[in-house]
């Protein structure tokens, strides 16, 4: 009995011995992997979250104008594709005669007054971007500080959340609905690019998910 748990005990320590390089192996990488991720995050600059946004918004505005050919002929004779690339690259620096030069919570209002002749969808989109650098600390989307300042990153998120549950009330409590909103399929995008706006804001900002 005794030489035959002397051969186990043996056999044991052999196999611990063998394997020992592919456990230390698998440790390490696992470490190293969980690292790689913290220092994904830690890295992800504001500005990189700020270009998220924009594209989002970017890709909002030519699927809106694209779907509502008469809200771009409110503004414009060019196609969707141009009006979209004039406002985002354009050199209006986000203040358009069209809204009165107003930005972010002011230009959102608009969406709300009954006017036929305004296209709603160019305050819409001017509104966000210019709402969301400004919490950035920023005057464009450009010139993003690499420190933000948390109370207004989750300020920012609450206002968005806030400006959702408006635009799903809102047909059913004004008399006269606006027509991108009253279209189903335009509401669920708008919905969908303010969902993805904030899951940007909660992941590579860390803010409190609450809004009080």
């Amino acid at each position: 009995m005794r030489f035959k748990f002397g051969n186990v005990w043996f056999s044991s320590i052999f196999l611990l011995i063998l394997t020992a390089p592919y456990i230390t192996h698998a440790w390490s990488k696992s470490i190293q992997d969980k690292n790689t991720q913290v220092q994904k995050h830690q890295t992800i600059s504001p500005k990189s979250v700020m270009v998220e946004h924009t594209e989002t918004l970017r890709e909002l505005m030519l699927q809106l104008y694209t779907q509502h050919p008469q809200e771009l002929a409110k503004s414009t004779q060019v196609g969707a594709r141009e009006m979209t690339e004039w406002v985002f690259d354009g050199k209006a620096n986000w203040k358009f005669d069209a809204m009165r030069n107003l930005q972010g919570n002011d230009a959102l209002l608009l969406l709300f007054e009954e006017d036929d002749q305004r296209d709603h969808i160019l305050p819409l989109v001017v509104g966000l971007e210019t709402l969301l650098f400004s919490a950035y600390g920023a005057q464009n989307e450009f010139d993003i500080p690499q420190q933000v300042n948390p109370i207004l990153m989750s300020q920012v998120r609450c206002k968005l959340q806030t400006f959702s549950q408006q635009l799903d009330t809102f047909n059913t409590t004004n008399k006269k609905s606006i027509e991108i909103f009253a279209d189903a399929q335009s509401l669920n995008e708008i919905q969908h690019a303010l969902r993805q706006i904030m899951q940007q804001l909660i992941r590579h900002q860390g803010i409190s998910t609450v809004c009080e």
